[in-house]
């Protein structure tokens, strides 16, 4: 007589799989910087994960290394977080650091870029009949107060242009300053808008945008954008 088959065994249950390590996760950013061309698109990416990052020829790869521009100096600017606060310093260039805008004030002797021009903006002395045998713009005095001076590499000065009361238009094609040889300023690029001792400057839509000289440091937000030497620097959230 044939023996009964012996009952089934059940089945041994999985061992489960050890749980996978998980991967270290190397430093959040606190910001990015995104190197900007000329029509637009982003050329390079700068992650900030310090608290402070300089930018210049002769700084580390983790840093902002901007080495094919001749008008960036070694060690050019500092980029520097306090708190959730960042900030741009000057780190004592000689071509400076510029902030982008849509429409400030600036003081006397204050400093701009449009497009690849460079001017610094002054005050006429009150009295000019002192400043020479005859009145700087001639007589009668057609309503000059201020004057555009245009600057070069290094600070050397090029053209004057007198600046008037009221509105002064610069651009390429039309206005009151025109630079017909520069294809980075637009049409109509900037308003210098003079009241009183007040000077006020817009920037008319620009392509390229309107930039001011920082003084020693200013602070910075996200869509913020710099120029340091011929170089636009845009402040992205980090990731």
């Amino acid at each position: 007589m044939a023996k009964p088959a012996p009952p089934p065994q059940k089945p041994r249950p999985a061992r489960p799989l050890p749980p996978r390590a998980p991967k270290p996760k190397g430093p959040s950013a606190r910001a990015r910087i995104s190197a900007i061309a000329r029509d637009g698109s982003r050329s390079a990416d700068y992650l900030l994960l310090k608290d402070e990052t300089r930018v210049g020829t002769a700084v580390s790869d983790a840093e902002v290394k901007l080495d094919d521009d001749p008008f960036v100096a070694p060690v050019h600017a500092v980029l520097r977080f306090e708190g959730q606060q960042l900030y741009v310093e000057d780190a004592g260039s000689v071509n400076g650091v510029f902030l982008g805008f849509k429409e400030r004030k600036i003081e006397g002797g204050g400093e701009l870029r449009l497009g690849r021009q460079r001017l610094r903006i002054e005050w006429l002395p009150d009295d000019r009949e002192m400043v020479g045998p005859d009145p700087i713009y001639g007589s009668p005095d057609p309503g000059y107060v201020a004057q555009a001076v245009q600057l070069f590499e290094g600070g050397i000065e090029g053209d004057v242009f007198p600046l008037r009361a009221g509105e002064n238009i610069v651009g390429r094609a039309a206005g009151d300053i025109t630079f017909p040889h520069d294809g980075y300023i637009s049409s109509k690029h900037a308003n210098i808008a003079i009241s009183g001792k007040t000077i006020s400057v817009k920037d008319l839509g620009s392509a390229n945008g309107t930039f001011a000289r920082i003084k020693n440091r200013a602070p910075v937000a996200l869509g913020d954008l710099l120029l340091i030497g011929e170089q636009i620097l845009r402040v992205d959230p980090g990731g």
